[in-house]
């Protein structure tokens, strides 16, 4: 017989088989103890709870206790330079880093979209603005 839990709620999706029986496995290995047989019992509803909360936090502003979400999706058309200049990047550097410099981020824009120091300045912002590049220290930026 099953108990109804208290203050919880079942929550029903679809997600790929081989994604599935990946999270299984890895819930019910982090949990299993090999003196107790029983111990993954419930292993893939926790590991499913901590999902959902890291997804929630990583999804709504921190400094406010309501769930307001928050913008992460960039406008088409700034989405679509910014992938221009991932490709452009791809092609100069051999690959697309996390990290990077200022002036590479520059250097793509100034390829991709002309030398005019508005027009890279623009961009520039665009991308800062829709959270396309991320701000890390000094003159290294994140590629989101």
């Amino acid at each position: 017989m099953v108990r109804p839990r208290e203050d919880k709620e079942k929550l029903e999706f679809y997600v790929p088989t081989k994604l599935a029986n990946a999270f299984r496995d890895l819930a019910n290995k982090k949990t299993s103890n090999p003196l107790h047989p029983c111990s993954s019992y419930g292993a893939i509803s926790q590991e499913g709870e901590e999902m959902v909360r890291s997804w929630i936090i990583a999804h709504t502003q921190n400094y406010t206790q309501t769930l307001v979400p928050n913008i992460v999706n960039p406008t088409p058309k700034v989405f679509k330079v910014y992938l221009q200049i991932k490709a452009y990047m791809k092609e100069k550097l051999g690959d697309v880093p996390h990290t990077i410099a200022k002036r590479h981020i520059f250097d793509a824009i100034t390829a991709i979209r002309g030398l005019d120091p508005r027009t890279i300045k623009k961009w520039f912002d665009l991308f800062d603005q829709n959270k396309c590049i991320k701000f890390i220290a000094g003159e290294i930026w994140e590629l989101t």
